[in-house]
Formats: C-alpha cells, sequence, structure tokens
C-alpha cells in the first residue's frame, strides 16, 4: 500500500517558521476597532501596519470572509517592507484564534477575496500584493486583477497581482485576471539565497503579459534566483512573448504541478520557458505557442525536466524542423519523462522533442514517440518508443496502465537533484525498486476511491472527535503527512478524539477526506 501524502499542506507548514504567536490581528470589511479582537475588529490595511513579527514568533492576522479592495497608493496594493515574521489567513468565520486556525485544504472554497482597486472604467490602479524582504505568508484568499505599470517603488511591470521580493509565500490562494509586462499574475524573485519566495498548492489563471516586446514573459508567474512553485495548477494563462504559463529565469523549482492550457503568443514555450530550473513531477497538457515549442523549452546547462508527462502540446509554426511540439532542448536534460502526443505545424505533424543543432543536450530513459534529434553527439541513452499506456488519454487521465512500458522503467540516479519524495498524486515516488516514468507512479494507493461513503456508514467530525455510524469492518485513519493515527476493526459506532487537522479515514478499501477542528 503507498503511503498518502497530501503535500498541500506539508509545503505550507514547512514555508514559514513559526514558534508561536507573538500578537494576533483580527480583520472584518467594515472593522473600526484596534484589531485585539472579532468584536473590536480592525481593517486589513491597519492589521498590516500594526504587525511586526519577530524572529521567534510571528504575528498573526486573521480575516474574516469578505471582500478586501487593497489601497491604490503608489500602485502598491497591500504592502509589506522588511516584515520579519507575519502569517496571514483568510476564510474565517469569525470565531478562530491563534490556536484554532481555519483549515484549508485544495478542496476549500476561498471565500476571502483580495481586489486590485480600479478607477472609473474598470481599470486597475494597483497591484494586490507587495512584499519586499522580510518574510510574510497569506493562506486562503482569492486575489484578483491588478497590474504593475503603476507601481511607483517596488517593481514596476512586474507581478500584475502579487510581487514578491524575499520570503514572501502564497498557499492555498487563487491569484487569477491580472496583468503586467513580466509574471502576469506572480512575480517571484529572492534577494538571498536562503529567503525563498514561494507559491504552494496555488492556482494562478486568466492572467497575461501586455507588450509587443521579447520582454514579455510569463503569463502567470515569473521566477528567478532559486524561487519555488509547488504543488499547484497555472492554467489559462497568455504570454505575448514566451512562458504562456510560466518564464523561469534561472535557478527555480517547479514542482508537483499541473500547467495546463496556457498560450504564447508570438514566440515559444506555451507551458513554460525554463533557462535554469528544475521541473519535475509535472503534468504539462494542451499548452500552444507560435514557434519553437509548444510546451517547454529547455535554455541552459542547468535547465532540467525530470519525471514529468508532456502530452497533447501544440506548436502552431506551419514550417520547419527545427520546432517541437513537446520539448526543446536548447541546452539542457531530459530525464524519466513521457513526451507524447504533441504536435506540430497546426497539428498536422507529430513531434515531441527536439535538441537543437547549436548545442548538445541530454535525454535519457524518456518515452518519446516521435523526435527531431540533432546533433549526432547528443546523448540519448536508454530511452523508448513504445506507447506508454495511459488509463485514459482521451479523458486527459495520464495514470501508467497495467502492463505499461515505462512502470519500472527510470533511472533512481536521475531523480536524484529532486527534494520531492511524492509523485504528482502525493503518493510515494518509488514504489518497487525502480522509479517510473512521467509524473505518476503506478500501483493503488490509500486516496483511491476518495468521496463520500455510499449506503451508510455515516461519517463526520464534530468538537475535536471522528465520529463514524454505522460501520463494519477494517478501519484504519491517517494523518496528513500519511502515518497512521489508528486503526481497528468497528462495528456500529465509533467516536475517536483528534487534534485540528485533515485527515484520510480507510474503511473496507475506501477512502475519505475528513477535516476535525476543536
Amino acid at each position: 500500500m503507498k503511503t498518502l501524502y497530501l503535500s498541500i499542506l506539508l509545503s505550507a507548514v514547512a514555508a514559514i517558521p513559526m514558534a508561536q504567536a507573538q500578537n494576533v490581528y483580527y480583520v472584518t470589511p467594515d472593522g473600526t476597532g484596534d484589531g485585539s479582537s472579532w468584536e473590536s475588529a480592525t481593517t486589513l490595511a491597519q492589521a498590516i501596519t500594526s504587525a511586526s513579527g519577530s524572529a521567534d514568533a510571528a504575528d498573526i492576522i486573521l480575516v474574516k470572509k469578505g471582500t478586501y479592495t487593497a489601497p491604490a497608493d503608489d500602485g502598491l496594493g497591500f504592502y509589506f517592507q522588511t516584515k520579519p515574521n507575519i502569517a496571514i489567513y483568510g476564510n474565517c468565520e469569525g470565531t478562530e484564534s491563534a490556536t484554532d486556525l481555519p483549515v484549508i485544504d485544495g478542496d476549500t472554497p476561498l471565500e476571502t477575496y483580495l481586489v486590485a482597486p480600479v478607477d472609473d472604467s474598470n481599470l486597475p490602479l494597483s497591484r494586490v500584493i507587495t512584499i519586499y524582504k522580510g518574510s510574510v505568508s497569506f493562506t486562503g484568499f482569492d486575489i484578483s486583477g491588478g497590474t504593475a505599470s503603476l507601481s511607483t517603488t517596488r517593481g514596476l511591470n512586474e507581478g500584475g497581482a502579487v510581487w514578491i521580493y524575499g520570503q514572501g509565500v502564497l498557499q492555498n490562494c487563487n491569484i487569477h485576471g491580472a496583468s503586467s509586462l513580466k509574471g502576469g499574475g506572480v512575480f517571484l524573485s529572492n534577494f538571498e539565497a536562503d529567503k525563498v519566495a514561494r507559491l504552494n498548492s496555488c492556482r494562478v489563471y486568466d492572467c497575461k503579459t501586455v507588450g509587443d516586446g521579447k520582454d514579455a514573459l510569463g503569463g502567470g508567474v515569473y521566477m528567478k534566483n532559486g524561487t519555488s512553485v509547488h504543488n499547484c495548477k497555472v492554467e489559462n494563462n497568455e504570454a505575448s512573448y514566451a512562458g504562456g504559463g510560466i518564464y523561469c529565469e534561472a535557478s527555480g523549482f517547479i514542482t508537483n504541478t499541473v500547467v495546463a492550457n496556457n498560450v504564447a503568443v508570438r514566440y515559444s514555450s506555451g507551458a513554460i520557458h525554463n533557462r535554469g530550473g528544475i521541473i519535475a513531477n509535472c503534468l504539462i497538457t494542451g499548452n500552444e505557442a507560435a514557434l519553437e515549442s509548444g510546451a517547454i523549452t529547455l535554455g541552459s546547462e542547468e535547465a532540467q525536466v525530470i519525471n514529468s508527462t508532456i502530452v497533447n502540446n501544440q506548436l502552431n509554426n506551419t514550417s520547419g524542423s527545427a520546432i517541437s511540439g513537446g520539448i526543446m532542448v536548447e541546452n539542457g536534460h531530459v530525464k524519466n519523462c513521457i513526451v507524447w502526443g504533441n504536435r506540430v505545424n497546426q497539428g498536422s505533424t507529430e513531434r515531441d522533442i527536439r535538441i537543437s543543432g547549436l548545442r548538445t543536450g541530454t535525454l535519457t530513459n524518456t518515452c518519446y514517440k516521435v523526435a527531431s534529434v540533432v546533433p549526432a553527439d547528443a546523448q540519448i541513452v536508454n530511452c523508448i518508443q513504445d506507447d506508454p499506456l495511459f488509463v485514459n488519454a482521451e479523458s486527459g487521465d495520464y495514470h501508467l496502465a497495467e502492463g505499461s512500458p515505462c512502470i519500472n522503467a527510470g533511472s533512481n540516479d536521475l531523480y536524484a537533484l529532486v527534494s520531492a519524495t511524492v509523485d504528482l498524486d502525493g503518493n510515494d515516488r518509488i514504489q518497487d525498486t525502480t522509479i517510473d516514468m512521467g509524473a505518476y507512479e503506478y500501483g493503488d494507493d490509500i486516496s483511491t476511491g476518495i468521496g463520500e461513503f455510499s449506503n451508510a456508514p455515516k461519517i463526520y467530525a464534530a468538537a475535536g472527535r471522528l465520529v463514524i455510524e454505522g460501520a463494519e469492518g477494517e478501519m484504519a485513519v491517517f494523518d496528513i503527512l500519511g502515518r497512521i493515527c489508528h486503526q481497528q476493526v468497528v462495528s456500529g459506532r465509533v467516536e475517536l478524539p483528534l487534534s485540528s487537522g485533515i485527515y484520510i479515514v480507510r474503511l473496507n478499501g475506501i477512502s475519505q477526506k475528513i477535516s476535525v477542528r476543536q
């Protein structure tokens, strides 16, 4: 049995160290108080001004559900400068505290809205969030609109909705409907090697770059200096030049992420333009570009794509052989991947991979169908051209079916640079002795069949207890890290005390996710 990891919250927990709360501020849309309690709630702008944090303890800001319009001053929106440790939680009901934080995961509807201010013509007057140095996290917000063109002091023309220069983290957030020259939705950069800007378990969609020049890059996200995008969905974004979904300038990490249905209008890399980062455990599908590569371009010796599935992307160029619907390797490495069903010439010709004749690249332990490979000394090792046998490619299910030639066909050594120990589903990356090709490991796991139990039993959480009624059989409860918390044979009713958190309850082979609060 696979161990279940829900990396949504695992990465969030590790994002910003927080020993204990130093100060707590309570925020509502119509707050007029000092923020010391829900009864005396303040505005979000005032809480941000008041909060400071310290190296040893965070200031916490709890934000009630509702709509909050960012300030228009200086084009920066909600602005943080050198704040050392601030943790901001949305989606609050108005009863939470520092010891009873809101439980937010990838299935939680987000009802705390941070929106950009607009003028009388409904044009944005600023971005929504600006983080300059310091250490700030946002959890559980819907962030919409914004432009960077009016920013006066930080990140002019960078990050339409969110601009981070430092240890800023967005987790379990939606970012959408924004525009900028670089990073239509989000711009990430670090000012020190250990001060990492991150997106964790976020969705970035319907954002775009503006401008007709070659610097209109990263329709959804622009990354540089070792920043990280983990366990995210980057969808339906548009870059007018390159990197429809993501533009990685150098040394970034894109892991356990779905990049789908993005467009590079005038040039390359409908999904990701990677000039020096690592892409791993990702599904790249449905992206389009005008020239060079429909999905991914690798542009330096350090650029790598590892254990990812790149399928059904398209290049709209109608001529030339120096093109690829899937991956263009100008210089870089493709390892343990499945690259299949990608097309060029407006979809009329299959071509999955191209290795440029200007430089050399490597293609190892990878499954592809059609490649144009130049030069002759490009390294192609242990690759196959057999059908990967997806479960159902027509419906978008790119898990490996029984008998797939990609099972146990990767190389464990090639995965060594990847810090994530789980695949795109959150299951152990190596099931047997050898890693599989692509974004998913083959096999059963405890998340199979997650959903509501039918025909009884009834399962629910109440006041810090897990309650199961009408149950018969073997039950196991797993925590967020996949560790078993409780196991027994049940008959009838069971009440199990649990601390606040998210759990997976498995009963007779069926699993269900449950949120427990004290």
